[in-house]
């Protein structure tokens, strides 16, 4: 019961008060964007470099030479396109 009084008297501190709500909004978000620019984000960790791409598929049903048919060789033309790849390896397995 606590919570629906404490949203009522939001929301009619919200009607009441209309510009204090949109300044406090607008400040909000100032601060939010200003933090976000600031933010230092990494993608990779400091040293690591490399133009190279893995990935794994699994296929259970198939042998080895079915699965580089079906799966290996169509991914590795596709992914050719990617630039800045320097080079591609392909395995496939049982």
């Amino acid at each position: 019961m606590e919570t629906n009084e404490i949203t009522t008297q939001i929301t009619r501190l919200s009607l009441s008060r209309r510009v204090t709500v949109l300044v406090l909004f607008l400040s909000i978000l100032a601060i939010g964007l200003i933090a976000t620019s600031r933010l230092p984000v990494e993608m990779y960790p400091k040293g690591q470099e490399g133009h190279s791409m893995e990935i794994r598929t699994g296929w259970n049903s198939g042998v080895a030479q079915e699965s580089m048919e079906k799966l290996g060789l169509p991914m590795e033309e596709e992914l050719s396109t990617v630039r800045g790849i320097d080079s591609m390896y392909t395995t496939c397995s049982q």
